[in-house]
């Protein structure tokens, strides 16, 4: 990790969204370095409805306006 090289030995960690990700594999990495953590909008994990719409997001957006799919898409 990235941190290790710098000479970081604990931080803290503020994501938001798709970061949850990332944070939750720095967890499972180096537990001993995080001093505390802040998720929002926590993402725990992809299903298949999260893959495919993640798919058909990606293609369909040179057809569709800027924030279409953020403002139409609400669950």
């Amino acid at each position: 990790m990235i941190l290790n090289q710098l000479s970081i030995s604990t931080f803290r960690v503020v994501v938001f969204s798709l970061g949850t990700i990332i944070a939750q594999q720095m967890i499972a990495e180096e537990p001993h370095q995080i001093k505390s953590m802040i998720v929002a909008g926590e993402v725990v994990h992809w299903n298949w409805w999260s893959k495919d719409l993640d798919k058909a997001v990606y293609y369909l957006r040179v057809f569709a306006p800027y924030m279409f799919f953020y403002k139409e898409l609400r669950f």
